[in-house]
C-alpha cells in the first residue's frame, strides 16, 4: 500500500499549493455558492488531475471511467486491485467517539470490473480511493477500502471494509488501519452522488 500513501501525500501537497484556487473561483459570482456542487467539482477535478499526472510514478495504474472519473489499479500478490476514486463523507458518532465514512453511489453496478479477463490469473478485487473535504473544499481525509456490498434500495451506499488511512497522517501502530466499531454500520446519506460533484450522474458536473 506504499504506493497509495505516496499518492496521498501527493495529493495534499497540490492542494497545499494549489487549494485556495478553489474559494477564489466559487467566490467570482454569488451563484457559484448557491450550493456545494461547484466546490465539490473544483476539488474533485483537482484530484482527479493529480492522480493523472503523478500515479505513474509509483506504479499506480489509471484507467478512465464513464462520468470522467477513473480507477487506480494495484497489483497486490495475486488480486488486481482497482481502486474507485471516491468522494466521502466522515460521520463521527458522538456516543462512542468513533469515525466511519460514508461512500454513497448511484447503483450497485459499481462493484463490477467490466473489463476483468474472465480467465484471468489475477483475482479482481473492487476498492475505493476515498477522500473528504472541508468546508473550503480543502482535502481531509484520504482512505482506501474494500468495498464489499451495496446496500439500499433508492439511495445506494458502500459497506466498507479494510479502510486504511492514505499519508503521512495514516501511518499508526496498528498497521496503517482505521477501524471502526462496526465497519458494515456507516450512518448518514449526505455525500455526494457518483459523479462526486452533488449534480445527477450524466449532468454538467461530470
Amino acid at each position: 500500500m506504499e504506493a497509495m500513501h505516496r499518492l496521498a501525500d501527493e495529493i495534499r501537497e497540490v492542494f497545499s499549493d494549489r487549494g485556495h484556487n478553489i474559494d477564489k473561483a466559487t467566490s467570482l459570482d454569488p451563484a457559484f455558492r448557491r450550493s456545494r456542487g461547484p466546490q465539490s467539482a473544483l476539488s474533485r477535478n483537482l484530484v482527479l488531475d493529480t492522480i493523472e499526472e503523478t500515479a505513474g510514478r509509483f506504479g499506480i495504474g489509471v484507467i478512465p471511467v464513464s462520468g470522467g472519473g477513473c480507477d487506480l489499479q494495484l497489483l497486490v500478490d495475486d488480486a488486481d486491485r482497482r481502486f474507485r476514486v471516491r468522494k466521502a463523507t466522515k460521520v463521527v458518532d458522538e456516543e462512542t467517539e468513533t469515525e466511519t465514512f460514508d461512500v454513497i453511489v448511484d447503483s450497485p453496478a459499481i462493484l463490477d470490473i467490466t473489463d476483468a479477463e474472465i480467465e484471468s490469473l489475477w483475482r479482481h478485487e473492487r476498492w475505493i480511493f476515498g477522500y473528504t473535504t472541508d468546508d473550503g473544499g480543502i482535502v481531509d481525509d484520504i482512505f482506501a477500502a474494500r468495498a464489499v456490498r451495496v446496500t439500499g434500495d433508492v439511495i445506494f451506499k458502500l459497506v466498507l471494509a479494510d479502510v486504511t488511512l492514505l499519508g503521512l497522517a495514516g501511518f499508526s501502530p496498528d498497521g496503517d488501519r482505521f477501524i471502526p466499531d462496526d465497519e458494515d454500520d456507516l450512518p448518514g446519506f449526505d455525500s455526494d452522488r457518483d459523479d462526486d460533484t452533488g449534480f445527477a450522474a450524466g449532468g454538467t458536473g461530470a
